[in-house]
């Protein structure tokens, strides 16, 4: 265990604000499970620890015990009574019996018989996004992508409401995040123009106001929807309670931005692996082929696709879209030894998890073979995090990967562009920084990787 303060722990700050993984992998290297720093920030209380804890049984202890640790905002903390302060407070960031009413509230949207539901619009969605894309075009596919699951989140979260004001939204909500993760934003949470702080608390407002006119717009025809907007109004009852509506707001900005964010990423990690890995891509198209014969999946088809299944696994196991999480001391604990006090603040890695040797054999290899090998346990493999806070996305998210993958794959055959850099970038989710270039062609199975460069290689064994 090593505990830093000072100098020391103001460059590790930085550090990790700048590339949690690369800071995260270093440390885990050089002092093993557990790294302690004392807080320097400025606006901040002094003689804070701040925890990197790895592993398992760090996992285990923190994530498995909800109310001595708790979840907190990862936004930065706006003025009070801000848009900011408001946003911050959605699902992820509730602790306690407040939490665990919200949970109860939402489980129903994400339920997997509801998800069932969902397939045939979802299969909708994908087709028409797909009859855009065009053979020989060379794109960006985490631009590409994420149209999709944006078009399945907007339609589930505001019911009819046309794919322009959700991409709209989207771009709010993924502007906001950027600005929130601003290490001139966190160091300087001043509000005077100029700074980065002020642009992030004016994205606040305007996310607000625009997610105001949606709230609004849904109290006066929820009757008969069943979209979350709906749902939330009638789980609450009374509408004309002015607490309501900054309430739902918070509540669907979170839900939408996690509905589709982190299913992004791991659909466009997903596809590069599968292009730099030809061996995997005939395998899987072999199932696919068996399975579903060219046509689209239905419900009950999603289940009888494991070695797709396996794919998409293996993919968040190596790349996660989600790298690491945060959980605050709301009392005096010990963990793994190390004493902890009230307001200690702990940051768990799925990451590091996911690429430690004594779990997965040769972590840094995309085998997808291995689950069928394989069965960790919830602490050892958590891309939905785990413990009784696990996410209530984990059915929506998958249906959405598997049927947006399959129909991909069936149609299409994508190749990086030789030479692309490949690097992460990590904003509460982990995703390419400069993008990924790849050529749209025929499902003609001419698979072949490509040499790319970039820090993918700190976390991928490319062949």
């Amino acid at each position: 265990m090593k505990q830093v303060s000072g100098l020391a722990a103001g460059l590790s700050y930085v550090t990790f604000m700048y590339d949690p993984v690369g800071a995260m992998c270093l440390v885990y290297k050089r002092w093993g499970l557990i790294y302690a720093l004392r807080n320097f920030l400025p606006f901040s209380k002094p003689g804070r620890l701040r925890v990197l804890a790895l592993g398992p049984e760090c996992n285990r202890q923190v994530l498995g015990n909800p109310d001595v640790f708790h979840s907190i905002p990862l936004s930065i903390p706006g003025p009070r009574d801000s848009a900011q302060r408001r946003i911050s407070k959605g699902l992820t960031a509730l602790n306690g019996e407040v939490h665990q009413l919200e949970r109860r509230l939402a489980i129903p949207l994400f339920h997997k018989r509801a998800v069932e539901d969902y397939s045939r619009s979802m299969v909708r969605i994908a087709d028409e996004i797909l009859n855009t894309w065009q053979i020989g075009q060379c794109v960006d596919m985490w631009l590409l992508v994420r149209e999709l699951p944006l078009r399945i989140s907007s339609g589930i979260l505001f019911g009819q409401e046309g794919a322009q004001q959700a991409y709209e939204m989207g771009q709010l909500i993924n502007s906001w995040v950027s600005q929130n993760f601003s290490v001139l934003a966190r160091l300087f949470p001043c509000n005077v123009p100029g700074l980065p702080y002020r642009r992030m608390l004016k994205s606040a407002a305007l996310m607000e106001d625009q997610m105001l006119i949606r709230v609004k717009a849904r109290q006066s025809t929820s009757v008969g929807s069943a979209d979350i907007l709906a749902l939330l109004l009638d789980a609450h009852g009374e509408h004309d309670d002015p607490m309501l509506l900054p309430h739902l707001i918070s509540q669907a900005v979170t839900l939408f931005g996690a509905s589709y964010e982190t299913t992004v990423n791991a659909l466009t990690w997903t596809l590069f692996l599968l292009a730099q890995h030809p061996h995997v891509m005939h395998d899987v198209l072999d199932e696919l082929d068996a399975t579903l014969q060219g046509a689209p999946p239905v419900s009950d088809q999603l289940d009888r696709l494991p070695y797709l299944e396996a794919v998409i696994k293996e993919s968040m196991r190596i790349l996660p879209p989600v790298p690491y999480t945060i959980r605050v001391a709301r009392e005096p604990v010990e963990l793994n030894g190390l004493p902890l006090k009230k307001g200690d603040r702990v940051i768990l890695s799925h990451y590091v998890t996911h690429h430690m040797p004594e779990l997965y054999a040769e972590p840094e290899k995309f085998r997808p073979q291995r689950w069928f090998e394989i069965s960790p346990s919830q602490f050892e493999y958590l891309p939905f995090s785990a413990g009784p806070r696990i996410c209530i996305g984990y059915s929506f998210a998958m249906a959405v990967m598997k049927i947006s993958l399959s129909m991909i794959l069936q149609r299409f055959r994508l190749t990086v562009v030789p030479g692309s850099r490949i690097d992460r970038l990590v904003q509460v989710t982990m995703r390419p920084k400069f993008g990924i270039p790849m050529t749209i062609h025929h499902q003609d199975r001419q698979f072949r990787s490509v040499a790319v460069r970039g820090n993918i290689h700190e976390m991928v064994k490319l062949v």
